[in-house]
């Protein structure tokens, strides 16, 4: 059974995701596997920016801060924190260990006036060894049947940080998902 991997899905088609390459070090021994566990939870996007927290699910859990955007009213949003597979991405070629995924649906279409990028963060189990590994997100819109690129992440004890890209991005009311991989 394919594990999902903590994608960060954003289906834009603007690149929101941008890919770098590196040398992945040879850590030895495999990545334990999470029991199967998913969490939900609903949040509202504030046309002044701030930050919405995904929940948390066997020990995985993620934040995305945005900023100021034309949310028009309540614009509410979907989460779900999940270590089980995701039937969408079966066919999909997910590189590394996947290990936890994170899903948004919004209730209307978004223009953020500067992009922070899905994740910001993403927090780890205490059982996961993070020295000499790396950990990626994918993104996938998966109204859109659409791979949008991955992100590194930079690894600060169980915490995963990704960097941020600046400029507009507009997310339609799709479904995204963002997968967390591992590489030895």
């Amino acid at each position: 059974m394919r594990r999902p991997a903590l994608c960060v899905t954003v289906g834009l088609g603007a690149g929101l995701l941008g890919g770098c390459g590196g040398s992945i070090p040879a850590v030895p021994g495999p990545f334990p596997a999470a029991t199967p566990a998913t969490a939900k939870a609903f949040a509202a996007i504030s046309t002044a920016g701030g930050t919405i927290t995904f929940p948390a699910a066997a020990g995985y859990g993620g934040a995305f801060e945005y900023s100021a955007n034309n949310a028009a009213g309540i614009v509410s949003v979907a989460l779900v924190t999940t270590t089980s597979e995701i039937a969408e991405l079966t066919s999909q070629s997910i590189p590394g260990t996947p290990l936890a995924a994170f899903e948004f649906t919004l209730s209307q279409s978004v223009t953020f006036q500067d992009w922070q990028g899905l994740l910001t963060t993403i927090t780890i189990p205490r059982g996961i060894a993070t020295a000499g590994r790396t950990f990626d997100e994918y993104g996938y819109d998966l109204t859109a049947n659409t791979a949008d690129g991955f992100n590194p992440g930079t690894v600060n004890g169980q915490t995963i940080s990704f960097t941020v890209s600046s400029g507009s991005v507009t997310l339609q009311n799709h479904r995204y998902l963002l997968v967390l991989t591992a590489f030895n």
